[in-house]
This record gives C-alpha cells, sequence and structure tokens, in this order.
C-alpha cells in the first residue's frame, strides 16, 4: 500500500484545491485521539483523507485553518485522487443468492 495519498479537498466556499499526504501526515494522524494505526485507517477512511489534507494543506500554505476541526467544519469532501472515479468505496460482494431467489 501506498505511503502518499494525493487528495483534492473541496471547501464550502467552493474552493477546490490539491494536496500531497505522506508518511508524516500518517504518522500524526496515529497520534491524534481519534487516530488509528496505518493498517487499520480503512475503518475511518473519511477522517483518515480529511486529516491527510487538513496537515499536507497546511503544511504546503494551501490554507488558513489552524486546527482540524476547524478545517473539517469547513471541509465539504475529500477525494483520493490515486483512485479511479467510482472506486473510492467498493460495492461488497451480495455473496451466492438466496434459495428463494432461484424461483
Amino acid at each position: 500500500m501506498s505511503t502518499t495519498f494525493n487528495i483534492e479537498a473541496t471547501m464550502a466556499d467552493g474552493t477546490v484545491w490539491k494536496t500531497t499526504g505522506d508518511q508524516r501526515d500518517i504518522a500524526w494522524f496515529e497520534t491524534e485521539p481519534f487516530g488509528c494505526p496505518f493498517y487499520q485507517m480503512q475503518g475511518r477512511p473519511f477522517t483518515f483523507m480529511r486529516y491527510l489534507a487538513w496537515r499536507a494543506g497546511k503544511r504546503e500554505g494551501l490554507h488558513h485553518y489552524s486546527t482540524f476541526e476547524a478545517f473539517s467544519d469547513a471541509c465539504v469532501s475529500t477525494r483520493n485522487l490515486d483512485q479511479p472515479d467510482g472506486e473510492e468505496a467498493p460495492e461488497p460482494d451480495p455473496g451466492p443468492p438466496a434459495p428463494s431467489a432461484e424461483s
């Protein structure tokens, strides 16, 4: 799994910007009270992407939000640009059809 994430953030005021989160940002996420180890980040995908967008965007001077909470309130959405459209959250496998579905 990659340890860099190319992220697009869309803010409530309509601004859209792109940044790249890396191991520095992931390490900070792991230490937050709401964070988790990298291998468990799939359990918090939206918080993880928003946090990386905030940290990397702050480091790159792309926004003025001094806290993650303020950023999160103003952030409408984040998107992992490394995933093709439509593949961000794959649909779960429904499994085999029920026996009653065969009639």
